[in-house]
């Protein structure tokens, strides 16, 4: 595994992690199914610190990491650092190989599909606005509720360390 960087998060994650030590190894093979992104995968430490362990996982391609069970992981754009889904959620708990009744046999790796989220029309807007605009957002002629979540960083999706 490569431990490129270790980032650091404003957000504390320390409570949902404290409790994860996994003993259960496992397998799992991260698939990057989006069509022109390219992603990172992240390991949330026992600290809960993010530590990237794979960097630029090109668009259909896969890689795989040993891990535990209790583990947690998450996906991001490797370039705009927004978050992604895996497994259709954003924030995934590794689980331990026999969870089906696979014998020791037959333990294939734990099958993680990486894919794009679903945003809202408001959504989408609130992203375009930010990223097209140069001006104070106060100076905006947009209702306040408006430049409120527009200066708010878009936690739901995008990396808690980008602030």
């Amino acid at each position: 595994m490569i431990s490129a960087c270790e980032l650091t998060y404003p957000q504390d994650y320390r409570g949902i992690v404290s409790d994860r030590k996994g003993k259960v190894p496992s397998i799992l093979r991260f698939c990057n199914l989006t069509r022109n992104t390219s992603i990172s995968i992240i390991w949330i430490n026992f600290q809960g610190k993010g530590v990237v362990y794979y960097h630029s996982i090109q668009p259909g391609k896969w890689v795989v990491v040993q891990s535990f069970a209790g583990h947690l992981w998450i996906a991001i754009n490797s370039v705009t650092k927004e978050r992604l889904l895996i497994k259709n959620k954003s924030i995934w708990v590794c689980e331990p190989w026999n969870k089906n009744g696979t014998t020791a046999q037959d333990k294939r790796p734990v099958l993680l599909c990486v894919t794009l989220p679903v945003y809202t029309l408001r959504e989408l807007c609130i992203k375009y606005v930010r990223k097209k605009t140069n001006a104070d957002v106060k100076d905006l002629h947009i209702p306040r509720e408006l430049i409120e979540e527009i200066k708010e960083p878009f936690f739901k999706y995008i990396m808690p360390f980008q602030r």
